[in-house]
């Protein structure tokens, strides 16, 4: 779960009551399968809440030709996943538009919600130098995108994780084909996604995120957290105008993702 904004918590979606109260800010992961055969390893995952009834069953293949190791996950929802029942009206939908595309939008703009879906891997500290392809250089969020261009953001611009600073849901790149972690050296892992992925790398969690009201409460942890998501819901404007508009709200469903992984040795 990515960590509540005012938005999320503002306007008549709140977004973040009904994420709460699925306990996506307390999820816990349980391996429940592991197999493994010539060409690699399936491992399946149940990600939940402790004594909670909303999750996903999460299978993963892991295979390695000795140079790089490809993922792939399928994720499916299980359990109880209530509807919203917000019982608010203003669907913010244009009401002019045409008569299947504005239905559309009004189920989407009361359908359940997620806040990401993704990876959340944990990369030594030392490895804090961000490169990446996508978008940059600054932010870029579903709705929040339009100051920012699409190329490659080189390391030797002194990009790090802890540049990525603020009390609040920060750092988002969207439309990534890949990143890098690396140390001094320039040595660290890429991930390479088959899709476009969004991708955040903080030195500390979600939840002391969450937690955190001033840049002094977030004391940098002894790993990079960075965050590969197959998609994440939009932000919205709701403490200042209007929640997420329901183009940009990350509905409740399955999802595939696929990463390639391999090292970066410059030294």
């Amino acid at each position: 779960m990515r960590a509540p904004t005012d938005n999320d918590r503002g306007w008549h979606q709140r977004d973040a009551g009904y994420w709460k109260d699925r306990g996506l800010h307390r999820l816990r992961q349980r391996t429940v399968s592991v197999t493994a055969d010539a060409n690699g390893m399936v491992a399946g995952v149940r990600s939940a809440a402790a004594a909670g009834s909303s999750g996903y069953l999460t299978t993963y293949r892991w295979e390695g030709d000795g140079d790089s190791l490809r993922l792939q996950g399928h994720a499916e929802p299980v359990g109880h996943w209530p509807e919203r029942g917000d019982g608010f009206h203003d669907t913010m939908v244009d009401p002019v538009l045409p008569p299947e595309e504005y239905q559309e939008l009004v189920r989407r703009a009361k359908s359940r919600s997620l806040t990401r879906i993704g990876l959340d891997w944990q990369i030594p500290a030392a490895r804090s130098r961000v490169e990446w392809f996508g978008t940059g250089p600054g932010e870029a969020y579903p709705d929040s995108r339009q100051a920012c261009s699409r190329r490659t953001f080189p390391r030797d611009r002194g990009r790090t994780a802890d540049a990525l600073r603020a009390p609040r849901e920060n750092g988002n790149r969207a439309d990534s084909r890949w990143a890098t972690l690396t140390d001094r050296a320039g040595n660290g892992p890429r991930v390479v996604g088959e899709e476009p992925f969004h991708f955040a790398a903080r030195r500390w969690t979600d939840q002391q995120l969450d937690a955190a009201r001033h840049h002094s409460d977030l004391v940098p942890g002894p790993v990079i957290h960075l965050h590969t998501d197959r998609a994440v819901q939009g932000l919205g404007t709701a403490a200042v105008g209007s929640g997420v508009l329901s183009q940009y709200r990350l509905e409740f469903a399955s999802a595939d993702i696929a990463f390639l992984l391999t090292p970066v040795q410059r030294s």
